[in-house]
């Protein structure tokens, strides 16, 4: 298997795991607890924070990217939906 063949086995790989129910809830968990919403600097922050906050939201980026379709304002919609239907969950 060569090198593109192995990335786009990789990408589809991707989209299967997150397009499932259990696959948006853990994609949810990760933009949020990987900073794919927010900014690395907070204020306050220092240099090693930032640095560290950085290297974390790497981690969402590399997702996003394998994800292509998953822009921002996309992970943003899905988080709103994620966190109507934990606040559904959380009444029952």
């Amino acid at each position: 298997m060569g090198r593109g063949e192995y990335v786009d086995r990789l990408r589809s790989d991707f989209k299967k795991t997150f397009k499932t129910t259990a696959g948006k809830h853990v994609l949810m968990h990760l933009y949020t607890h990987l900073g794919g919403h927010m900014t690395s600097y907070k204020q306050g922050c220092n240099g090693i924070d930032i640095a560290f906050n950085e290297g974390k939201r790497f981690g969402w980026l590399v997702i996003q990217e394998q994800l292509k379709n998953m822009d921002d304002i996309e992970a943003r919609r899905l988080l709103a939906e994620h966190l109507a239907e934990r606040r559904r969950e959380e009444e029952m």
